[in-house]
């Protein structure tokens, strides 16, 4: 089977019984995150002279502590980098908290470029480019068709409604998804700096 984008073609390297649902679900899902990395890597080319920040979080259930980190590119130079450690509630907590520093950092920056912020969460990226815009106009409740649900509130609230504040200010900046532990190295860096702030004792 070929695939193409606007970029790239490529082949799938097997073949599914569609028959099977368990096995279509898995073979749409490894499809959608092959077109995003595509995609992603295309962007990312095209987007070499603009400031590329890569954010990650990292989580211990057992601890219930995470850490949060971001990194800066410019010409594929780092330029800058931070990271926390926090008491977190998930993994989405800590992700979530990571972008959240980097949208600040950039308002505090005021570089005047244009900036894509790239993460491997689908939560954050999704919750960006998607979410955000539905659960404001719902004032901040759940869109579902679950009754049970909708009384649930919507995860990491605060974070969201913080995100959603700076980003209305930051015009110039763009939130991309990309693929994890896939040899990018603000990603890995970024992986990297939240892990070693997860294991440090300090805060």
């Amino acid at each position: 089977m070929v695939c193409s984008t606007k970029h790239e073609s490529w082949s799938i390297p097997y073949s599914l019984d569609l028959s099977a649902s368990r096995n279509a679900i898995i073979y749409i899902m490894e499809l959608i995150d092959i077109v995003l990395l595509i995609e992603a890597r295309s962007a990312e080319k095209q987007l070499n002279d603009n400031l590329h920040i890569y954010v990650d979080g990292s989580f211990s259930s057992d601890t219930q502590t995470g850490g949060w980190a971001f990194v800066v590119y410019h010409n594929e130079i780092q330029i800058a980098s931070a990271s926390g450690r926090l008491h977190a509630r998930s993994n989405g907590h800590t992700e979530i908290l990571a972008l959240l520093r980097a949208l600040e950092w950039i308002a505090i920056s005021k570089t005047g470029e244009d900036i894509v912020v790239w993460s491997d969460s689908h939560y954050v990226v999704d919750g960006c480019n998607r979410l955000l815009k539905i659960w404001r106009n719902n004032g901040w409740k759940r869109v579902v068709a679950n009754p049970r649900e909708r009384k649930r509130a919507i995860p990491d609230l605060e974070e969201w409604q913080a995100v959603d504040r700076t980003l209305a200010d930051l015009t110039s900046t763009i939130i991309r998804w990309c693929k994890g532990h896939s040899g990018s190295t603000g990603n890995e860096e970024a992986d990297k700096l939240a892990s070693v702030r997860l294991l440090d004792s300090g805060t």
